[in-house]
């Protein structure tokens, strides 16, 4: 009785570990490089190499030469620390980061922007992605007025989103705008750097 609730304990504790280890979401940021659609694919689609294994399962840690690992309490806890850690990090949502120009204090996209929203459209429809949801988030640096700031990177956001389904045939639905305005800055120690100045895309599960 002693060994179940020591057991029962350390699944709390590691659970309680994997929560505080495993990062709210993958950004990669492409700053203000071009990008393809498969950058595109690799930032959002669900990584290929995830270890889908039930437990217990060939490539399983309690499996030894084809026969159970006979294991006590902690043991069993320890042996699927790693896959545990490795589905709740696949399961979080995943965001790619860009630094779309648009002309001052507008939301009319230019020219550069085109070419890589273009990239993104393309992804968007790969088998890949083409059952994803997505949050289109504008971003602004911390200068000027906050309140004119969010209303700016809301209507940015619903610009990106209008370009994809108006000139990709998106889905309306699958995609999500939102204004963040200087809430989430990219660079928090220069919150007025330029690549907090930005437009985000993000899985949304």
């Amino acid at each position: 009785m002693a060994i179940v609730r020591l057991g029962t304990v350390a699944i709390s504790v590691l659970l309680m570990q994997l929560c505080m280890q495993v990062p709210n979401a993958q950004v990669q940021d492409m700053k203000d490089q071009a990008f393809t659609a498969d950058d595109v694919k690799r930032a959002l689609a669900p990584s290929a190499n995830a270890n889908t294994s039930p437990s217990g399962g060939p490539n399983s840690s309690n499996v030894v030469n084809g026969a159970p690992r006979r294991t006590r309490g902690l043991g069993v806890v320890a042996a699927g620390t790693a896959a545990a850690s490795a589905a709740v990090a696949e399961s979080a949502p995943r965001k790619l980061s860009m630094q779309l120009q648009f002309d001052f204090n507008s939301s009319d996209i230019t020219e550069s922007a085109r070419a890589r929203l273009d990239a993104v459209g393309s992804a968007l429809q790969s088998p890949e992605l083409a059952a994803g949801k997505f949050i289109v988030s504008g971003h602004t640096d911390a200068t000027g007025r906050y309140d004119y700031n969010l209303g700016l990177s809301k209507r940015r956001a619903e610009a990106v989103k209008s370009y994809l389904v108006t000139n990709h045939g998106i889905t309306a639905s699958r995609i999500v705008p939102v204004g963040k305005a200087s809430d989430e800055l990219l660079d928090p120690t220069d919150p007025n750097s330029p690549a907090n100045r930005r437009v985000q895309l993000e899985t949304l599960n």
